[in-house]
């Protein structure tokens, strides 16, 4: 079966998302009312099921109040106020990795770091 990659880790949105509906008390019924969805597709992207359109994905940015980089990435952008040009580089590079590999680029950064303070 070929299926189609997906540029985002759907699993991890899904669970944002219902992070969120849980945290504002909605239930997927609820939230798939006010999204004007079946329910059932609510829950399919809750778990991580499938994808879904801009449309949808701005639809639940305005019903969860949340931002469409932390339902995307997980965190906030507007949280990284770097002036840096290298630190920019470096946030974007980590934003570019799939989200179930970033926990390997923390490990090595957090290895280079300590090699830099035993060598100082």
């Amino acid at each position: 079966m070929n299926r189609k990659r997906e540029l985002y880790d759907l699993v991890a949105v899904g669970m944002r998302i219902a992070a969120r509906r849980e945290e504002l008390g909605l239930s997927q019924e609820a939230l798939a009312e006010k999204m004007d969805r079946a329910t059932k597709y609510v829950s399919d992207i809750e778990r991580g099921k499938c994808g879904m359109s801009i449309s949808t994905l701005i639809k639940y940015s305005e019903c969860l109040n949340i931002g469409l980089d932390y339902i995307i990435y997980g965190i906030d952008k507007s949280d990284f106020m770097v002036e840096s040009p290298s630190a920019k580089a470096l946030i974007e590079s980590i934003h570019e990795c799939p989200e179930s590999k970033r926990h390997y680029l923390t490990q090595i950064i957090r290895s280079y770091n300590d090699a830099l303070k035993k060598s100082n």
